[in-house]
């Protein structure tokens, strides 16, 4: 199972993508434009769960400051 794809989808790579489908089992989407991209190459594989965060931001109380960190991996 891939929890967080490549970024495919926002390239338009199709080949690679296919590449990538063809090796998994499941592939759980966290973005509406990355469902509809993997889902056009293997339906039966992708399914859409959300963003990790939305949930938590929902539900965060209105007088309460919320704090999002974002620390890329891969960036020097």
């Amino acid at each position: 199972m891939s929890l967080i794809a490549p970024q495919f989808w926002m390239w338009g790579n199709h080949n690679s993508a296919k590449k990538f489908v063809s090796h998994c089992e499941l592939i759980a989407t966290i973005y509406q434009k990355e469902y509809a991209f993997y889902s056009h190459i293997a339906p039966s594989k992708t399914v859409f769960i959300g963003h990790p965060l939305c949930e938590k931001i929902q539900k965060n109380e209105p007088q309460r400051p919320l704090v999002v960190g974002v620390f890329p991996g891969s960036r020097v």
